[in-house]
């Protein structure tokens, strides 16, 4: 058993950190731009931020929204842009837990359908050279 501290964007704070305790597939640290939809809700795509990233699953931070429900068990429509590049990833994701802070939501989501293991390279590749 293993852990990994990580936050939404400063690795090393305390306040916003999460504990991963134990995966089936290796996540990787990325800063990777996103727009989410609410399943069923008829909202408008908003920006997210992808923290952290795996073929099954990935911590996002979603902004506060008045109205949105990013709760446990909500389906999220998720467009994974792929840094310098035009291409994106579209997946939809469970939202597994969320925790409401002052100014975002910190949440972690399975993927409904793995992404592959070449596009989860692609996603490291390209965060490692920014």
């Amino acid at each position: 058993m293993w852990a990994v501290k990580s936050t939404a964007f400063n690795l090393n704070t305390k306040e916003s950190s999460f504990y991963i305790k134990k995966r089936a597939n290796a996540r990787v640290h990325v800063l990777l731009m996103a727009a989410f939809k609410l399943k069923d809700k008829g909202a408008q795509e908003q920006d997210c931020v992808i923290t952290n990233v795996s073929v099954s699953g990935a911590g996002i931070t979603f902004p506060r929204i008045e109205g949105a429900m990013i709760v446990n068990g909500a389906i999220v429509q998720l467009k994974i842009l792929i840094p310098r590049t035009v291409l994106h990833v579209s997946v939809q994701g469970e939202i597994m837990w969320a925790k409401q802070r002052t100014k975002d939501i910190l949440a972690g989501v399975r993927f409904l359908d793995m992404i592959s293991e070449s596009m989860f390279q692609q996603f490291q590749k390209k965060t490692d050279k920014v």
